[in-house]
């Protein structure tokens, strides 16, 4: 027999053993549990960042605001010390296992994951300097995110007299 919530029981009308929907009533607004909230809210960004990487090696030509040799690494770093960012953020309000290793070694893997996806897209090639550029700007990224949290935890710790 299932479990029905007060909210649930009365919206619904009773006809002998059965349950119709009433009409008139209006069920609550359905939120996900808090544990699966504060996972969405820790991990959403990364993943949300690692959607836009991915769309970003599916463009054929990326345009190129400024020519100079080997630029194209620079934005790597870039792009992925954000993904290094977020995994600190998510790694910050929401551990997962393994300390700092896991998600660096996820970004790495996600690094790869994106040069071998540009090898099935026309005119993109992978590239393991590419791929070198992705990991340290992880690494680089999730380093500076997550000491900043470090600090900051400590100065509120401080300034509410906790040691």
């Amino acid at each position: 027999m299932a479990v029905w919530g007060p909210a649930k029981l009365a919206a619904l009308r009773l006809h002998g053993n059965e349950r119709e929907p009433n009409p008139g009533a209006r069920l609550p607004p359905q939120t996900p549990p808090p544990r699966l909230r504060r996972w969405i809210v820790s991990w959403g960004p990364a993943i949300g960042w690692a959607v836009v990487l991915f769309l970003l090696s599916e463009l054929r030509s990326v345009p190129r605001v400024v020519q100079f040799a080997n630029n194209d690494k620079i934005i790597h770093f870039g792009l992925y010390a954000v993904l290094g960012g977020l995994l600190a953020w998510g790694q910050a309000h929401e551990p997962l296992p393994g300390r700092h290793t896991l998600p660096i070694g996820v970004g790495f893997l996600y690094g790869a994951v994106d040069e071998l996806h540009q090898h099935f897209v026309p005119y993109r090639m992978p590239s393991w300097a590419d791929w070198t550029a992705d990991a340290i700007g992880v690494t680089v990224g999730y380093a500076v995110v997550f000491t900043l949290f470090v600090q900051v935890r400590r100065v509120l710790r401080r300034a509410s007299g906790r040691s």
